[in-house]
């Protein structure tokens, strides 16, 4: 289950990368939801972090109170990558392409043994309506994740209701100014420059877990809209573990670049709003953590 858990906890920005899309338009009865928040003061001034889910049901309501202040107060909003650059999925869909396809001469029949194959074409057919032939030349990596981005969105998880878009769009909005933390290149490069074995294990165990994932999804939005970092970790984080290399690549080493951004950002006398992945700000190896060990005070207000 770990590659399923990985994916759906890095989300921001994979969205780029499928073009299927799922109208939720019926009424739904909204719910309100109380996730976490912290924030680290600086020579007077706060910097808020905000654990995001890229995908949210239409029925969630997180934006008020707290988190509603701490936006508003805010002189900077940062995220993972600039939200705000008009030419983002370009850009993103140009450095894809060095990335999502299998070198020439390879396919996934090539890679793939007989059973996983045959699997791998039949999801493909029904769950994204593509032809064999339209997904042969895919790295494992990014047809794993195509699998798992769609079947949140079947079961109304919508981008357009995500954390990142919604408070982009305020700050745009609002004319906040608008930063990241990495480019796309470096998140890219983080999950698409795999080893084979690698993403031939996290192809496998998403086709595995498939079925259950609705419940899978359930549990993380209950952990994040009631803020619980336990079962957010659990969830996010220690399943992840058990693959070292992505874990390294995935959240250590890019938790740890983030860091020296965000120095940088509290020591410029301004209120800050971050809004990254919540798999960042959970577990011994998080971005918080990373902060607190270099002498910051984190805490929690919501």
């Amino acid at each position: 289950m770990v590659f399923k858990k990985l994916i759906a906890a890095l989300w921001i920005g994979m969205l780029l990368f499928t073009s299927h899309a799922f109208s939720q338009e019926k009424t739904v009865q909204k719910i309100n939801t109380n996730p976490a928040l912290w924030v680290i003061e600086n020579q007077g001034h706060k910097t808020y972090f905000l654990g995001s889910i890229h995908l949210l049901p239409k029925d969630v309501v997180w934006y008020g109170s707290k988190i509603k202040s701490a936006f508003e107060a805010a002189d900077e909003v940062i995220f993972e990558i600039d939200m705000s650059d008009p030419q983002m999925e370009k850009k993103a869909q140009a450095i894809m392409m060095k990335y999502v396809m299998l070198p020439e001469g390879q396919s996934l029949k090539s890679v793939l043994d007989e059973e996983t194959y045959k699997r791998s074409m039949l999801v493909a057919k029904n769950l994204l309506g593509a032809p064999e032939a339209g997904v042969s030349a895919f790295q494992p990596w990014f047809l794993s994740l195509q699998f798992t981005v769609v079947s949140v969105m079947k079961m109304g998880f919508n981008p357009n209701e995500g954390i990142d878009k919604k408070i982009a769009a305020f700050a745009k909005l609002k004319n906040v100014k608008v930063s990241a933390l990495e480019t796309i290149e470096d998140q890219m490069s983080a999950i698409g420059g795999q080893k084979m074995s690698v993403q031939l294990e996290m192809l496998k165990d998403t086709l595995h877990q498939l079925d259950d994932f609705s419940k899978y999804m359930k549990d993380l939005l209950d952990a994040w809209k009631s803020g619980d970092e336990k079962e957010l970790a659990t969830a996010l984080v220690d399943y992840m573990k058990k693959s070292p290399e992505l874990y390294e690549a995935l959240l250590v080493k890019r938790n740890k670049a983030w860091v020296s951004v965000l120095e940088k950002l509290m020591a410029a006398k301004q209120n800050n709003f971050v809004v990254v992945g919540a798999a960042h700000l959970v577990g011994s190896d998080s971005v918080l953590n990373m902060l607190k060990a270099k002498g910051y005070k984190v805490s929690r207000v919501q």
